[in-house]
């Protein structure tokens, strides 16, 4: 049987719901740090070869890189401070910060990822002019490494 001080440990400490180098995302009684609306788009890649008086003949060059967006809401409602989670996603996005994306337990995809666009709405702001509420759109690319890296 489970005590109700191990329940509140658990509350306690955050879940392993993944980062993303120092972003975080956790649930715990202390704070609320998630993402929502997640997609993740794969592809491949193909060459087109114009023919005269012909259907184009296409060619397979292998896979291009992975995409992920998701969205983000902040909110000091949940113990988390908008203006520093955004400020520091979109830090991450203009100093090309490659890092693993972790989901759970698991490492999502063979590479590294990178943000690669940021767009921030202030949807509530206090008497102070402080925001307590952002929703962070966020995009993300697979980073495959250069041969001389």
């Amino acid at each position: 049987m489970t005590s109700l001080e191990d329940l509140l440990d658990e509350l306690y400490y955050p879940a392993p719901l993944g980062s993303f180098g120092s972003l975080c995302f956790e649930v715990s009684r202390l704070k609320v740090l998630t993402f929502d609306r997640y997609r993740r788009e794969s592809k491949a890649r193909y060459g087109r070869h114009e023919l005269v008086n012909q259907t184009p003949v296409l060619e397979y060059l292998g896979a291009d890189t992975e995409k992920i967006s998701f969205t983000m809401k902040f909110t000091t409602a949940l113990n988390v401070n908008p203006s520093e989670e955004c400020d520091k996603v979109r830090r991450m996005c203009m100093t090309g910060e490659a890092n693993y994306l972790i989901l759970g337990d698991k490492v999502t995809g063979d590479n590294l990822w990178v943000i690669t666009s940021v767009s921030e709405s202030a949807l509530a702001w206090d008497g102070n002019g402080e925001i307590i509420v952002s929703e962070v759109n966020v995009e993300m690319e697979e980073y495959v490494a250069a041969v001389n890296e």
